[in-house]
Formats: structure tokens, sequence, C-alpha cells
């Protein structure tokens, strides 16, 4: 290691089981991001592999808070994409109604399928 602080990165592993159990959605995935960056992980792409599906627990949860509304465009949008159908969709709703967050759920929906 860099400075010699670990011998490897099951001191890593650790900490980001813990994270996953006590710090949600945006809190882990900066825990992650911040500890893959560092010069101390050993072998990056193996802590990746191992807990990068904590990355969308978090649209888990959000499909559980969408309203009826948010749900059926989520739906509709996905369906879309999987088909490779190519709609269009429009989004139309005043300020407040969960706009951002329905783009942000369909964006990490989208990305965890590839």
């Amino acid at each position: 290691m860099a400075r010699g602080l670990l011998e490897d990165d099951h001191e890593w592993s650790i900490c980001l089981e813990e994270a996953i159990a006590m710090q949600p959605g945006m809190a882990y995935h900066r825990l992650l991001v911040v500890i893959l960056l560092t010069d101390e992980v050993a072998e990056p792409h193996l802590l990746w592999d191992q807990f990068k599906a904590g990355l969308y627990d978090d649209v888990k949860h959000k499909l559980h808070h969408m309203n009826h509304y948010q749900a059926a465009a989520f739906d509709a949008v996905l369906e879309s994409v999987t088909n490779n159908q190519g709609h269009l969709f429009f989004i139309h709703a005043a300020g407040g109604y969960g706009k951002i967050f329905l783009y942000n759920t369909i964006a990490t929906e989208v990305r965890r399928r590839g």
C-alpha cells in the first residue's frame, strides 16, 4: 500500500458493509466513490464488483415512494427502453410534483440495466 496503512482491502469491505446498513442512498454512493478514488485501495475493481449492487438499493426504495402517475411514467419509459421502442416522453407538472425525482430514478434504473 502507498502509505502502508492497510495490508489489503478487507478493512474497506467492512466499512462498506456497515455503510450499506447505516447510510442508504447518496451517503453510501459518496463513500464508495471516495474509497475507490483513494490510493489506498489495492484492487479497486474487486471492491467495485463486490459493492456496486448497493448503489441501486435506493432505486428500490424510491420506487415505493412514487405516486400512481410517477409509477405509470416510470413503467412506460422503462418498457420503451427495454424493448428499444424509441418513444419520446414529455413529463409536465407544476414545480414540486416530483419530476426531477422521477427523472433521476429513471436514469439510475436505465444505467443499472446497462
